[in-house]
């Protein structure tokens, strides 16, 4: 009785061994940090700072974010400018806000003068192998004025 209780706690184990997420896809999602909202020529551009936890580098192919001003959700961007980030490190990014979305930015803003709480919602391709990604959900917080 006391083998078969063995065996059946040792195969319980190994059971919930064999379940776990391999060691290169347990990657945590970078921190972004909205740290500003600057007009150009044809519209906004959004600058983001990214901190990977990780002690790997990490490289993002694709991201999209769904921007905040207050409480209002403005709108989503599809940004596909790769960023590399460094392990225990940050990496600076800049997202050009697609016309449609710079128009309504400006329009908050003019409305909305002084300091704005800014967030938003990102998903973030990661690339972890030559023909492998995986997708990383991360949120994005800061102040921004208006221009």
């Amino acid at each position: 009785m006391r083998f078969l209780l063995s065996c059946l706690c040792l195969s319980f184990v190994l059971i919930l061994a064999g379940c776990g997420t391999p060691a290169d896809r347990r990657l945590d999602a970078p921190a972004i940090e909205i740290t500003g909202l600057t007009a150009g020529g044809d519209g906004y551009a959004l600058a983001l700072r990214l901190t990977n936890s990780n002690t790997v580098p990490l490289v993002v192919r694709h991201s999209t974010h769904t921007l905040y001003l207050g409480d209002k959700r403005i709108g989503r961007i599809e940004d596909r400018e790769p960023i590399g980030v460094p392990p225990l490190g940050a990496a600076s990014h800049t997202v050009a806000l697609p016309k449609a979305l710079a128009a309504d930015v400006r329009f908050w803003l003019t409305n909305h003068a002084g300091e704005v709480h800014a967030s938003m919602d990102s998903s973030l391709e990661i690339v972890i192998g030559e023909d492998d990604s995986m997708i990383l959900k991360s949120t994005g917080r800061g102040t921004v004025k208006a221009p």
